[in-house]
């Protein structure tokens, strides 16, 4: 009728676009680690790293992985907008080591999509370890030589570095193999030869952030008398 007015409402529902964070633990792997990959972001989502992009890091992967919200396994807390998936690193594993970049894909009902990325460091290589023993010679004069020592006491020089994921740690021993705990790597370091004269075997281990070990170590020629060694 004339003067009657009708007015329809209606309501639309704004989405934003999805935001979040892809993350890897550890970030430093070798072949056979385990990498708990975690995306955090909203509830209600859809979150994979496909084949393609875990071949990136271990070529021989066959398979996408889901990284779920469910409170099962590595995800804690079911529905609070954190998802988590795990990946094994094959040991048959050949891609060199470097620093991978994987993308994965997160994706609403709507249709939106996010492509979060992570960069990941492959490391299978052992750092670079030397080690040389110094001795006091008969006259008493310190860290002279290499080959004999007058002293029990000596100094240790090393060399140490690694070029994918920096060295950690290292520890020592004499000839027995009963390693001291690891420590910070230093360039000198004090050490005490085991007792008895004869030659004197020092074994260094230098082991990097991906727990890759190298060992090596020195011989020194130790006479408590110093006879013949002047």
């Amino acid at each position: 009728q004339a003067g009657n007015t009708q007015e329809a409402n209606d309501s639309i529902e704004y989405r934003a676009p999805i935001a979040g964070e892809l993350t890897a633990s550890p970030a430093i792997v070798r072949d056979g680690n385990n990498i708990t990959f975690t995306y955090t972001g909203s509830v209600g989502l859809n979150a994979t790293i496909n084949t393609t992009e875990l071949q990136r890091l271990d070529n021989t992967s066959t398979k996408d992985i889901a990284l779920l919200d469910d409170g099962v396994g590595s995800d804690s807390v079911a529905n609070d907008g954190v998802y988590t998936g795990n990946y094994s690193i094959s040991s048959l594993n050949n891609v060199s080591d470097g620093i991978k970049r994987l993308t994965g894909a997160v994706n609403d009902t709507e249709g939106n999509v996010l492509r979060p990325a992570v960069n990941i460091t492959l490391d299978n290589t052992r750092p670079n370890a030397t080690v040389s023993i110094f001795g006091l010679s008969p006259a008493g004069f310190a860290d002279v030589s290499t080959e004999y020592t007058f002293s029990r006491a000596v100094t240790l020089v090393i060399g140490f570095n690694d070029t994918t994921s920096n060295v950690d740690s290292c520890r020592f021993s004499n000839e027995n193999l009963a390693f001291t705990g690891w420590e910070v790597c230093q360039t000198a370091k004090a050490w005490l030869l085991s007792d008895a004269n004869g030659n004197k075997t020092v074994v260094v281990e230098v082991r990097d952030l991906d727990g890759n070990v190298n060992r090596t170590n020195d011989t020194i020629f130790f006479n408590v008398t110093g006879a013949g060694l002047d």
